[in-house]
């Protein structure tokens, strides 16, 4: 006989997956303690006392979260006059055994709950082993259809490998007469590109001579162009000597004699001769070498023609002849086959729609750290959605829900102003029909979830309708937001890692 804890309860207490069973099995003292507060709280009976203060923020959820059925639980274990408020005169019948056990505490009862819950707990299990079950006889009977279907399909596989290998027996047969000429094709390609290659040493060493010889012809056009210009220079000092001697002449003719005999006749004296500006230089010789190099210059020139027409058709004919003889390589069949596929992988890679990719750390940053959220929050443009009541339950138990909105507003507002992340908060519309008010900074972006929508599916809503190559983090403890987030690539952060950021800051 298996011995039980005197208390199975609190020696499980810790025990995630336990707390959640046991806030399910006692839903309905959960509810009814909720409904006892609400009353207290409204004053319509006269000399009830307030509720507990660790209830008040909870009065106007529409859907408790696992947290709060857990401090529920916390607030009817730990305030006896509360717990027996609220089992008045509910029988048995209107709680269910679980909740009556837990609320009126019979002797033996803690033992008698800790039964029930794990009964609970072994029957969800089962029912979840069912289901996993029956998804393995439908994802087993797939698996014979498409076993089938391959079968057919290998059958018919192994019909065309057949042909294929009958037609392939027939092109080798075909191929064997080729290899000869394939290889006479070779050695005919081998001889050309020798050819071609004498062909092109040879016009190398042509163009070496080449250049040498019209370096040589630069020069001596380089000294026929200054020969040219020193006589075009001394022709002009010719002439302006010329021109000046003949001057000279002139003014040195005598005048008419004056008709006064009283003044004696002077008598002519010579003119000193004036040098002559070619003095020393003899023009023929100048002459001679600028028609030297001018002939030089023409000779050479019509060698290189000449020897550029001998070259040009001996290689163009080798470079036509080794393209013309080359022998072309035909594609396979199985070449089309594999462009095919990769074809169909591309077409198919294309049509897959993009996905968003969660952002990764630099290294030696941990997941989860306060310097791995640091991080995110310095990205560049990146967007942050938060959990609410999420952040606010855990981090200001004791305030009511306008005070709790308020005090996460200017804990986000502070946090926007020295990073980098554009701030968005959503909150339960709380089933009243209209939006509460709030005062938020404009740094800050509020959302409100209607009434029949709760929040978490309007954060993953959000987080689904941005772009893809927008980094986002989400922020919350609520296991299906964190699941849903994940999904859609967004980075998640719990709440107390926010608010470990926040308060270290």
């Amino acid at each position: 006989m298996r011995r039980l804890a005197q208390n199975p309860e609190s020696d499980r207490s810790g025990d995630d997956a336990y707390q959640v069973v046991r806030a399910r099995v006692l839903n309905r003292a959960i509810e009814s303690a909720i409904i006892q507060a609400k009353q207290d709280a409204s004053g319509k009976t006269k000399g009830a006392p307030l509720p507990p203060a660790a209830l008040r923020p909870l009065l106007n959820f529409v859907r408790l979260p696992t947290a709060a059925s857990r401090r529920v639980l916390e607030v009817l274990d730990s305030d006896e006059p509360f717990r027996t408020s609220v089992a008045g005169t509910l029988s048995e019948a209107d709680l269910g055994r679980e909740s009556w056990l837990f609320l009126h505490r019979p002797e033996g009862w803690s033992v008698e709950l800790g039964l029930l819950i794990e009964s609970a707990a072994e029957d969800e299990e089962a029912a979840a082993a069912g289901a996993q079950g029956r998804t393995a006889e439908r994802r087993l009977a797939q698996a014979e259809e498409a076993l089938a279907r391959l079968k057919d399909e290998l059958a018919e596989a192994l019909e065309a490998a057949k042909g294929a290998t009958e037609a392939l027996a027939a092109e080798r047969a075909a191929g064997l007469g080729l290899h000869a000429q394939h290889d006479q094709l070779e050695q005919r390609v081998q001889q050309l590109e020798q050819e071609r290659q004498q062909a092109v040493r040879s016009m190398k060493d042509a163009e070496k001579r080449a250049s040498v010889r019209l370096e040589e012809s630069r020069l001596a056009t380089s000294r026929a162009d200054a020969a040219e210009q020193q006589l075009t220079e001394l022709e002009a000092q010719r002439a302006v000597a010329d021109a000046a001697a003949i001057h000279t002449s002139a003014a040195d003719l005598p005048a008419e004699p004056l008709a006064e005999a009283s003044e004696p006749e002077e008598p002519l004296r010579p003119r000193a001769a004036r040098p002559s500006v070619w003095e020393g230089v003899d023009p023929s010789k100048v002459e001679a070498a600028v028609r030297q190099a001018a002939l030089a210059a023409a000779v050479l020139g019509e060698q290189l023609g000449v020897l550029a027409q001998s070259i040009s058709p001996a290689v163009a004919e080798a470079d036509m002849r080794l393209a013309s003889e080359q022998p072309s390589s035909n594609p396979t069949s199985s070449d089309s086959a594999d462009s095919a596929d990769s074809a169909d992988s591309a077409e198919l890679l294309a049509r897959r729609p993009p996905r968003r990719t969660p952002l990764r750390l630099l290294r030696g940053a941990i997941d989860g750290s306060p310097e791995g959220v640091e991080q995110l929050l310095s990205t560049p443009q990146i967007i942050l959605i938060a959990d609410g009541y999420n952040i606010s339950m855990e981090a200001w138990p004791l305030l009511d829900g306008a005070s709790q909105r308020t005090s996460l507003l200017n804990m986000l507002t502070a946090l926007q102003a020295r990073t980098s992340a554009l701030v968005h908060v959503v909150f339960d519309g709380e089933g009243t029909g209209t939006r509460p008010a709030v005062g938020a900074p404009l740094a800050v972006r509020v959302h409100f979830s209607k009434a029949e929508v709760e929040a978490d599916d309007l954060i993953l809503d959000m987080v689904a309708g941005l772009p893809t190559d927008q980094p986002v983090i989400v922020v919350s403890s609520d296991r299906r937001v964190q699941d849903g987030a994940r999904r859609l690539g967004a980075n998640v952060v719990s709440s107390g890692q926010l608010l470990a950021v926040t308060r270290s800051s």
